[in-house]
């Protein structure tokens, strides 16, 4: 996800080059290729739902476009929650994103944003 805030943006294209993904913002002003920085991170994050409000792990890509202080999350992973988490819907929040996220089967179901 990646928010550029503005819904008049003509169009967004992507790139995928060696590993870097590189966006052409088209009707914005930008001229060229704006590359994207990947790193993988470790976020202390928090369920809620079923009752329950319990501390978790995410597992993420950061993705940042260089030159900028745009960022986000990507192919979040959710761990170090308890076992015993009932299935069902929870509230997924870390680093001041929240997402929705499902139990089943004592597996988690790919957050989604909300």
């Amino acid at each position: 996800m990646l928010f550029l805030g503005s819904a008049s943006i003509a169009a967004i294209s992507s790139v995928l080059f060696m590993g870097d993904l590189e966006w052409r913002i088209l009707g914005l002003g930008v001229r060229g290729y704006m590359s994207s920085n990947y790193e993988l991170v470790s976020v202390s994050g928090r369920l809620q739902g079923m009752g329950r409000d319990v501390a978790c792990t995410v597992f993420a890509e950061k993705v940042s476009l260089r030159g900028t202080d745009v960022s986000e999350y990507v192919r979040p992973l959710i761990t170090g929650a308890p076992r015993g988490l009932q299935s069902g819907p929870y509230k997924l929040t870390f680093d001041g994103r929240v997402l929705s996220a499902q139990r089943r089967g004592g597996s988690w179901v790919s957050p989604i944003a909300t």
